[in-house]
């Protein structure tokens, strides 16, 4: 007996040993990562690739890149990973799949890692195959719940779509330019184009945004992501916070591409827009905690989308990085969100018909101000939906409505302006211009009307969430249990997934 107490006891001191050895590895790689960020700043960004080998053609040479865009993220990524890697280990403490969890863990990040470092295309989509590939045996952790291998198994169904039009995409850049190195492409791009690059350029802009849509879970992609709950929550704030940004990050990179193809990023404005409010819709009528962060998260990739769409790039740079540390809180403290809820001293008030005037009559006026100057419509469209959460936030006051209103859209536009602002000088000026910027697009007539509805598209969905928590109706009713189902679309996918491919216990 003795002996067995003595083994298992080494065991365990073993395994703490090797945690705590682990976590502070990561430590140490936040901490370098985070010192690769200020030191690219300072000095510039950098390419680094690998000597040509017989077996590897120049196009196919794996390179990383060092500039302010991947070295930001890249700090992002280390330093949750540490965080992830730290609430995991008293999370599973007792686990006996715990050493598996840390592998895959480690692997996801690293491939992860690759994907905002890389230079070259191939290398980029070989860390994006790695991450999902990662992604999905974690999903599986718990191998004996039916809920957890459905889930893993739409997500592993859905992102073969996305892979294969990234693949498509990137066979035809280097179709048209002979390269797969990004550096070499960007040069390329700032050079006259051909007649067959030009409308080339439609197809893989149309690729690119169709792809990122799948991989952030836009509508109608989003529906495995709210099923993902059974998985541990260090999953769920890697995946939230990290893996679920990468549609967003690709369509960054890949800006100075997507800048000449303005109906791909009308595209992206359109998805991105109705996945935000669809999703804070939906999100509105979820009753449980983590319900509501899932869509939250949908909603959120949709405003993401929305900035890339909208030509603002800095914004959704900024915004990956602000909600990557959100919902990485968020996730980890979920015992503490409704206690916290009871605290706030601002609630969401239902939308009387006042309101939504108001926050109908703002947007008009942002969006009629926007008019005048293409990148102002867009940074107007942006706004749209914060003017309207500013509406909704409001307290109650004794004021008359005309004197708030006055004083709102008066704040919403000056705080709009600075915070656009100063993004714009970090991200741009830092960065040394590693970040499109919205003056060197040529807009066109789809850019505008998409921005428009985009921006119009908020105060509808502000209207039909106050018409769900106040309307008794029979129809509103229908419409209230659909919202609050996901649309049912969850249902329908595992009607199908199920019907073709036997939902069977993951094997361990």
């Amino acid at each position: 007996m003795g002996e067995y107490f003595f083994m298992f006891f080494t065991t365990h001191m073993a395994l703490s040993f090797s945690l705590r050895f682990l976590w502070v590895a990561l430590s140490g790689i936040a901490v370098g990562a985070t010192a690769l960020l200020f030191i690219t700043i300072a000095e510039g960004g950098s390419i680094w690739r690998m000597p040509e080998t017989p077996l590897l053609s120049q196009a196919m040479t794996p390179s990383l890149r060092f500039d302010g865009l991947s070295a930001m993220l890249f700090a992002m990524i280390s330093i949750l990973g540490a965080a992830i890697a730290r609430y995991a280990r008293r999370y599973l403490d007792g686990d006996s799949r715990q050493l598996r969890f840390y592998g895959w863990l480690l692997f996801t990040l690293f491939a992860i890692s690759i994907f905002v470092l890389s230079n070259n295309l191939a290398q980029l989509f070989l860390a994006w195959l790695m991450s999902s590939a990662g992604l999905h045996r974690l999903l599986l952790h718990f191998p004996d719940r039916p809920a957890a291998v459905l889930a893993a198994q739409k997500k592993f169904w859905i992102s073969r779509i996305g892979d294969v039009l990234l693949f498509a995409a990137i066979l035809w850049i280097y179709f048209l330019f002979q390269t797969l190195q990004l550096d070499e492409l960007f040069s390329a791009l700032q050079a006259p184009l051909t007649r067959d690059q030009e409308s080339g350029l439609i197809g893989i802009g149309l690729l690119l945004v169709t792809g990122a849509l799948i991989k952030s879970a836009l509508i109608p992609f989003h529906f495995w992501l709210p099923e993902t709950m059974e998985a541990p929550t260090p999953v769920s704030a890697l995946m939230h916070a990290g893996i679920i940004n990468a549609g967003g990050f690709l369509l960054i990179r890949m800006s100075p591409l997507l800048v000449k193809t303005p109906d791909a990023l009308a595209t992206a404005t359109l998805a991105g827009a109705l996945t935000a409010v669809a999703g804070a819709i939906v999100m509105s009528v979820q009753n449980d905690i983590k319900g509501k962060l899932a869509w939250s998260t949908i909603s959120q990739m949709g405003m993401m989308i929305l900035a890339c769409g909208l030509g603002l790039f800095s914004v959704a740079l900024f915004h990956i990085f602000a909600h990557s540390f959100y919902k990485a809180h968020a996730f980890m403290s979920t015992g503490e969100l409704i206690h916290e809820s009871k605290k706030t001293g601002f609630k969401l008030l239902p939308p009387s018909s006042n309101m939504v005037l108001v926050a109908t009559v703002g947007t008009v006026l942002l969006l009629g101000i926007g008019l005048f100057n293409a990148p102002y419509l867009m940074i107007a469209a942006y706004l749209s939906p914060l003017f309207v959460g500013f509406v909704q936030s409001r307290p109650k006051s004794k004021e008359p409505l005309s004197m708030q209103v006055h004083f709102r859209i008066l704040a919403i536009l000056t705080a709009g302006i600075a915070l656009y602002s100063a993004i714009e000088f970090v991200v741009w000026h830092s960065l040394k211009g590693d970040v499109t910027t919205t003056s060197m697009i040529q807009f066109q007539t789809s850019n505008y009307v998409a921005a428009i509805v985009a921006g119009l598209l908020f105060p509808l969905g502000y209207w039909i969430t106050g018409q769900l928590i106040r309307t008794p109706n029979d129809f509103w009713h229908r419409i209230y249990v659909y919202a609050k189902n996901g649309g049912y679309l969850g249902y329908w996918s595992t009607a199908l997934l199920t019907k073709r491919i036997p939902v069977r216990r993951a094997q361990a």
